[in-house]
């Protein structure tokens, strides 16, 4: 029921934030004006290019109370506020990030993509995630060409403190989160 649940919100949050904007010469498959309420720190950007020249734009962010009240410009409502319980009631103890996945060009044959490429560095350790315990999204989420975006969340592994900040890969390709405890 809980994975139900949260399956809707995440369908009804992929609607109500994601559209396509280009930021400098970067495709960031989010809203801009939710995208610009975050801080640097919060969010990350990952643009992957193919052998044939297709692009694949990661964006995410840490999906964390706090955070999404700055996202959706101070205050929760009641849309908002329906996600955040439901990824807090699945992963009450985990520390979470909301991920948008999008094509650039979504007439193309389709990137291929799959949540297990995903890998978390921080100092020399790496961390990799276990699909059945750390992502929860749309259907497409969970591997294969995308032609259109989808979003998903991927929980943060045990091991990586949230005090320092750390890199989120995607294949060769990563970005930078800041530590979690900033102002």
């Amino acid at each position: 029921m809980k994975l139900r649940m949260a399956s809707i919100c995440l369908f009804l949050l992929i609607l109500s934030i994601t559209t396509g904007i280009v930021s400098g010469k970067d495709y960031i498959p989010i809203k801009e004006e939710s995208w610009d309420n975050l801080k640097e720190w919060q969010r990350f950007n990952i643009v992957l290019r193919n052998s044939t020249g297709e692009t694949l734009s990661i964006a995410g962010y840490y999906f964390k109370r706090s955070i999404i009240e700055d996202f959706y410009g101070g205050q929760l409502n009641r849309k908002a506020e329906t996600y955040v319980n439901a990824v807090e009631s699945i992963w009450p103890s985990k520390t979470v990030l909301a991920i948008s996945v999008s094509p650039y060009d979504i007439q193309s044959e389709g990137y291929h993509f799959s949540p297990d490429k995903f890998r978390f560095s921080q100092d020399l350790s790496w961390y990799h995630i276990d699909v059945t315990e750390y992502i929860l999204g749309e259907e497409k989420f969970f591997g294969g060409k995308l032609k259109a975006v989808t979003a998903g969340f991927i929980a943060i592994p045990d091991g990586i403190n949230l005090s320092k900040g750390f890199r989120i890969w995607y294949e060769e390709k990563s970005a930078n989160l800041g530590a979690l405890n900033r102002n």
